[in-house]
């Protein structure tokens, strides 16, 4: 009788710690929607902010969206497209993109942490550095080479090996208005290419301006975007520039079980461009070609 007490007594203690664990992941699953549900919202909020904000000034005022990009490469002007290539997965947040994208034999792995570049040791450093701003909610920006499916209509050669990659961060990151040259820690000669960048989550309020221009110096501050003035989008303008919100949440290939597809940017050689984050979360993936292996750039 003793050792049936004991035994349903350890029964029901294990069905007490189960039942414990149980409402503690209910109640963890609870807290992650309502956090996620918050976050949505701010999020949302921050978009319709600047949008807010804009509308009095005039608008937003993007490149075209073009269904026939192959044509508009031809004339080497920046144009916004659906047919954007795709990523192999959608990363869903840090810990998923890490899984999915990093490994300790990443090369160039590039991070900025309050859109202040860190200098890395290793692969380790990186991430500690990642999930350390993850925790702080800093805003963070994080660039690994990774194989991408290039759209349809990029070009088959004179592709820059390391520029295929995803970029995903947090918050207000960015790296400040620059145009693209090859990498030089990569064995590249610092040479300008023409790049495409495709959003497939979140939201980037993005500015591009002509190679001519000399509205803003390299680097520039991103406030600028986040608080825009009437004199600077009229300024914008007046250069031949574009400021937008570069947005998706990503499509499914068709005929794919993982692949995602956003929306695609392509800036011609020397056009200076400066993204800002506006999501809690937000990927781009891309790549970039030398212009003078493109015999119709040469005609």
């Amino acid at each position: 009788m003793l050792s049936h007490h004991v035994h349903t007594q350890q029964a029901r203690s294990c069905a007490g710690v189960q039942r414990h664990q149980k409402q503690q992941q209910q109640s963890t699953i609870r807290a992650s929607r309502i956090a996620t549900k918050a976050t949505l919202l701010a999020e949302r909020d921050a978009v319709a902010s600047i949008k807010a904000a804009v509308e009095p000034l005039g608008g937003f005022f993007p490149p075209p969206l073009t269904d026939d990009p192959a044509a508009l490469l031809q004339q080497n002007v920046p144009f916004l497209t659906k047919a954007a290539g795709a990523l192999p997965v959608q990363p869903r947040n840090l810990s998923h993109a890490l899984y999915n994208y990093g490994s300790y034999t990443s090369k160039y792995v590039s991070v900025r942490v309050d859109n202040v570049h860190i200098k890395l040791a290793s692969w380790e450093h990186a991430v500690d550095t990642l999930a350390d701003a993850e925790e702080r909610r800093k805003p963070y920006w994080c660039s690994l080479i990774e194989a991408v499916q290039h759209p349809h209509w990029w070009p088959q050669q004179g592709h820059v090996p390391t520029y295929d990659q995803v970029i995903f961060g947090r918050g207000n990151a960015s790296i400040g208005l620059h145009f693209d040259k090859d990498n030089a820690c990569a064995g590249g000669s610092r040479r300008p290419v023409n790049t495409y960048l495709s959003i497939c989550s979140g939201a980037k309020l993005t500015l591009l301006l002509p190679p001519d221009q000399t509205l803003l110096p390299a680097g520039g501050d991103s406030a600028l975007l986040l608080q825009p003035s009437q004199q600077l989008l009229d300024d914008v303008k007046a250069a031949g520039g574009y400021f937008f919100l570069m947005e998706d949440d990503g499509q499914l290939v068709e005929g794919s079980t993982n692949g995602f597809s956003g929306t695609g940017l392509y800036m011609p050689t020397g056009w200076y461009h400066s993204l800002v984050g506006l999501t809690d979360w937000h990927v781009v993936y891309g790549g970039s070609f030398y212009p003078e292996q493109q015999p119709w750039l040469q005609q």
